[in-house]
């Protein structure tokens, strides 16, 4: 009777508990430019949308392509553009957000490769609640300033 009670009590809470934040987020379109030559940074841009129903919280984004995966927004101040870093990324209930150039990014240091175009890598996003999804991540050309 005891073992009964307990796994019905482990499905009714596997019914009812929170989907996990990476099940929740729908990445799509990330894409990189290819290496500067002699550089040790780069820069990946996508789309992340949260389609769940709680806010979704990135804590930290990894690659075996950098030492260091940095959220960086693009801030102007007194005519000048600087990057500030967040230490994390809070997506709201189906909320959109844009990583382009110009914009929010994620920087890319200590490279532990050149990125080459046509080139794919991964990228792992690290959330609150513990759980992790990775996205594909497209090289362009050098100049690229769209998806490729």
């Amino acid at each position: 009777m005891c073992e009964r009670m307990v796994g019905l009590l482990f499905a009714v809470l596997f019914l009812f508990s929170a989907p996990a934040a990476a099940d929740v987020l729908k990445v799509s379109d990330c894409w990189s430019r290819a290496s500067i030559p002699g550089a040790d940074t780069g820069v990946t841009y996508c789309s992340l949308k949260n389609e769940g129903k709680s806010p979704l919280v990135i804590e930290k984004v990894t690659s075996e392509v950098a030492g260091m995966i940095m959220i960086h927004e693009t801030v102007h101040h007194n005519d000048m553009v600087m990057m500030s870093h967040l230490d994390e990324l809070t997506i709201e209930p189906g909320e959109e957000v844009q990583l382009k150039p110009g914009g929010l990014h994620m920087m890319l240091t200590g490279m532990t490769r050149t990125l080459i175009e046509k080139d794919v890598f991964q990228i792992d996003f690290l959330f609150a609640d513990g759980s992790t999804t990775t996205a594909d991540v497209r090289v362009g050309s050098i100049g690229q300033i769209t998806l490729p």
